[in-house]
């Protein structure tokens, strides 16, 4: 099975506006979604718990938004894919990182503006 870019992401129509969504990675699709990507990944690695990673929320949609064509934005659950946040060292949420062809290639810890993202983004 071969997923593509409008396979992968979730799309809702409000107020007249085509927008992309973030999507939620598991353990069982992280490999396909995020290291076999041909876009460059955003990664959120989050809890529902977390009070910090609640406020990255609409900084990371932004981002998935004004970056549609260019990036991908997934979020990651520290509680239901532990492995992957094991084989990453995310010992502080919410934790950044940008993959790129699978690899890692700037982690961001902590709450961060938009701006800084769009900067590593951009680099």
């Amino acid at each position: 099975m071969t997923l593509t870019w409008t396979s992968l992401i979730l799309l809702y129509y409000t107020k007249k506006t085509w927008v992309k969504m973030m999507i939620n990675v598991t353990e069982i699709d992280f490999q396909t979604i995020v290291l076999r990507s041909a876009l460059p990944v955003l990664v959120e690695f989050t809890s529902q718990t977390c009070t910090p990673c609640r406020v990255m929320i609409p900084v990371m949609e932004q981002i998935a938004a004004e970056y549609a064509d260019e990036i991908l934005v997934c979020q990651i659950d520290v509680n239901i894919a532990p492995a992957i946040a094991d084989k990453y060292k995310i010992n502080m949420l919410p934790t950044v990182i940008l993959f790129d062809n699978g690899n890692v290639k700037n982690i961001l810890t902590g709450v961060q503006s938009k701006t800084k993202i769009q900067s590593v983004l951009n680099e």
